[in-house]
Parts: C-alpha cells; sequence; structure tokens
C-alpha cells in the first residue's frame, strides 16, 4: 500500500481541478484556478501532467515557506502550524526560496529548476 505525505494529497487535489488545453501544434498547456501563476506544458498530455505535478509541489512548498494561506482542498487543510510544520518534516531539508518576486517566468523556471536540483 502506497502512502502519501499531505503535500502529495493536496498536490493531488489540485491537479483534478487542473483545465488544459491543446494547442495548434499537438502541445498540452494547463492552468490550476486555486493554484495563481502554475501554468505547465508538454508536448502531450502525460508529459504536461508530469510538469503539472513538479510544479504544483514547488507552489505548494514555497507558500507553506513565506507563511502564505493556501485554500483548503479535499477537506486538506494546510494553514495551521501544525500542517506546516509536517509538511517542512517530510521535505527534509528544503531549500530557501529568495524572498522576492522573480521579473519573468524564464526567472521563475531557474528557482524552480535549482530546488529540484539536489546539492
Amino acid at each position: 500500500m502506497q502512502l502519501f505525505t499531505v503535500v502529495e494529497d493536496y498536490v493531488y487535489a489540485l491537479l483534478g481541478q487542473a483545465q488544459a488545453e491543446k494547442l495548434e501544434d499537438g502541445a498540452v498547456v494547463a492552468t490550476v484556478p486555486n493554484a495563481p501563476g502554475v501554468v505547465a506544458s508538454g508536448s502531450d498530455v502525460q508529459e504536461c501532467s508530469a510538469d503539472l505535478y513538479a510544479r504544483l509541489e514547488d507552489w505548494v512548498k514555497a507558500r507553506i515557506q513565506r507563511g502564505y494561506h493556501l485554500p483548503v482542498l479535499a477537506g486538506i487543510d494546510l494553514n495551521s502550524s501544525e500542517a506546516r510544520a509536517l509538511v517542512q518534516y517530510h521535505d527534509g531539508d528544503p531549500k530557501p526560496l529568495p524572498e522576492h518576486y522573480y521579473a519573468n517566468e524564464d526567472e521563475l523556471e531557474v528557482a524552480f529548476a535549482a530546488r529540484r536540483t539536489p546539492d
């Protein structure tokens, strides 16, 4: 039996809200209304889904690290101090995020890539 962390459960709840669009060239782009600023893409639905999962996971962790409010989804409330402590405990030793917003999508992508790359 596979066990999921609370972040994984939350990300799956977000994935259930995904809105995808197929582009003229066959590529797929997806967004999630409850995750503003998250845009994923891929050459097909599977690639886009994998990209969306990774971006949503980073988005949730970044919001938790910065103390931002997250919507309650599927009965999962990550806003309490207990839930945030649990998330950080399961995440190991996360890299600190910069305290500023990114000027464009390229800068944001570089920041997310750096978080996914082990030291």
